[in-house]
């Protein structure tokens, strides 16, 4: 399934143009299309867009954020996309 991959790269463009509340809507579809189709990848990834959108506002929500997207990343179901 490529929504959440969509979702999550969506959201990261808007992150780089300044538009956060926008980014933080995609990262949350991404989370939650790649959930339905077991991503793991997307998911670490989605929760690492926004913890950089909180770390300049909460920073303790951005490294709780931080800390799921390295949980998930650092997983066996995301393994793949390091090429292992």
């Amino acid at each position: 399934m490529l929504t959440g991959p969509y979702y999550f790269r969506l959201g990261m463009t808007y992150f780089y143009v300044g538009e956060t509340a926008a980014a933080v809507q995609n990262a949350q579809r991404a989370i939650a299309a790649a959930q339905q189709g077991h991503d793991a990848t997307t998911i670490g990834q989605a929760y690492y867009l926004l913890a950089m959108e909180r770390y300049g506002q909460d920073l303790a929500q951005g490294i709780a954020y931080a800390r799921q997207a390295a949980t998930v990343l650092d997983s066996p179901e995301a393994w793949h996309w390091r090429g292992l």
